[in-house]
Formats: C-alpha cells, sequence, structure tokens
C-alpha cells in the first residue's frame, strides 16, 4: 500500500510497521523529527552546572539562610533587658521581613555587649562567694581533717612494720645460735 499524505499536508511518512494494519481511517501518523535539533534526554545537571549553581545561587543562599536561623535563635533566646536599641519583638520582626540587613542590624546594635571574654553575663558566683573550693574556709578545715587523719593512720602502719622487723630479726637471730 503506498504512503498517502496527511490530511492536512504535513508530513508524508507511511504506517511504521507493514505488518500492522493501517489507522482505521486510513490516515498515516504525522511524524516529527525533533530528536536530532534538541539533542540527546539528559537526566540531571552535570558536575560543572552543579558547582556553578552553588557558587553563584546555592552558597550566597545558604550563608543568608544561616545567619537568618543564628540570628533569630540568638535574639530570642537575649533576656529582654539586655537587648538594645530596640525591644526585643521588633528586633525579631525585623531579622525575618528583612533577612539580611536585618541579621546584620542585629549583630551590631540589637545585641547585648559582650565583655573581654565573649560573655554577656556573669558565669561564675556572684561577689562574697567563693570562687573555688580552695578559697572556701570549710572545705580547707575538711581537708586538713583528712590529711592529719592519714598522717596518723600512716605513723600506726610504720609502727607496726617496725615492730614486725624487729620481731622476725629477733627469732631469726634465736634460730640462727
Amino acid at each position: 500500500m503506498p504512503p498517502r499524505p496527511c490530511p492536512d499536508g504535513v508530513g508524508s511518512r507511511a504506517w511504521p510497521d507493514a505488518s500492522l494494519p493501517p489507522p482505521r481511517d486510513g490516515w498515516t501518523f504525522r511524524t516529527f523529527d525533533i530528536a536530532p535539533a534538541v539533542g540527546p534526554r539528559r537526566r540531571g545537571a552535570g558536575k560543572g552546572e552543579t558547582v556553578l549553581f552553588l557558587a553563584t545561587r546555592g552558597l550566597p543562599l545558604l550563608l543568608e539562610v544561616g545567619l537568618l536561623v543564628f540570628c533569630l535563635i540568638e535574639c530570642i533566646q537575649t533576656p529582654q533587658d539586655e537587648v538594645r536599641n530596640l525591644p526585643k519583638p521588633g528586633w525579631i520582626v525585623l531579622i525575618i521581613v528583612i533577612p539580611f540587613a536585618g541579621a546584620l542590624a542585629w549583630l551590631t546594635a540589637g545585641r547585648p555587649q559582650r565583655g573581654p571574654w565573649g560573655s554577656a553575663r556573669p558565669t561564675g558566683p556572684g561577689p562574697g562567694a567563693p570562687a573555688g573550693p580552695d578559697d572556701d574556709p570549710e572545705f580547707l578545715a575538711k581537708i586538713n581533717q583528712v590529711d592529719s587523719e592519714h598522717e596518723d593512720m600512716l605513723k600506726r602502719w610504720e609502727e607496726d612494720l617496725r615492730r614486725r622487723e624487729e620481731r622476725l630479726r629477733h627469732e631469726d637471730g634465736e634460730n640462727d645460735s
């Protein structure tokens, strides 16, 4: 059977497989050879495209989201009386609404002032309280008592050892004669 043209005149390919019957309406299927123009179908971005994406869009986005999360958590955890220049809810709204600029503003103008060691809050005991166990008089008295008990016990052991050694020497001297 000779190939017949399509009704609209576009394409003139015959029925692709002679072993199959032609379509019921008698017309052939229209085919388009677009695959060579488009190229082979790709399943994902190549390694170079991934690196380019990370460098141009991914890394700045990651840094911005990380800065936003860090500043938001730090602002929420900071006590109300230590926040500077704006009320705490104002800083939270500013950090969320204007992510990059709000986070930088929080870091420079809203955070509590840090001490010389980086901490805004004192972590040690208050004034008047001993700073360490070696400054506590009760602790030192307890240590001296334990030390004296150990010294007494050591003296008793040494004395007992001397008596035993003398007894053994005396017994050895009787056995030799």
